[in-house]
């Protein structure tokens, strides 16, 4: 058997969306979140389908990062809700949007620099999402 050798970098990195790209998404969960600063904002976990990859991500919005904030408040509740100035997790559950990734690089917990998915702008989806099977979550 043949095969291309590759590194421990490259193998992690080929699981990687690549930037730039707009994927199809939904929110898993909302709730709220406060950093160890104190500060307040929305965790959302995003169902991100990719073709026949679907991958979890997840981000944090908070008025700090406006531009986020306001696309992830219109995409997916209101331009209405956004002008009237309070928003609450609620109303991201189970919603349907457009996102996209970006890549991220982290230190793991024994020091090493890897990378993530991350989301870097959330866009207004018409429509329902094409790539979502259900079926592959069904155990037969």
């Amino acid at each position: 058997m043949k095969h291309t050798p590759m590194t421990d970098e490259e193998i992690e990195n080929a699981k990687l969306i690549p930037a730039g790209t707009r994927c199809q998404a939904e929110v898993k969960s909302a709730e709220d979140h406060i950093s160890a600063k104190g500060k307040e904002s929305i965790k959302l976990i995003f169902t991100v389908y990719n073709g026949d990859q679907r991958k979890e991500i997840w981000c944090f919005i908070t008025p700090a990062y406006a531009k986020l904030y306001k696309h992830a408040i219109v995409a997916m509740v209101s331009q209405e809700q956004y002008e009237a100035g309070e928003i609450s997790p609620d109303l991201f559950e189970n919603k349907s949007c457009e996102v996209e990734i970006g890549t991220q690089e982290y230190e793991d917990k024994e020091g090493n620099k890897r990378n993530k998915n991350v989301i870097a702008d959330i866009f207004r989806m018409e429509g329902t999402i094409s790539s979502k099977d259900d079926s592959k979550d069904l155990p037969f």
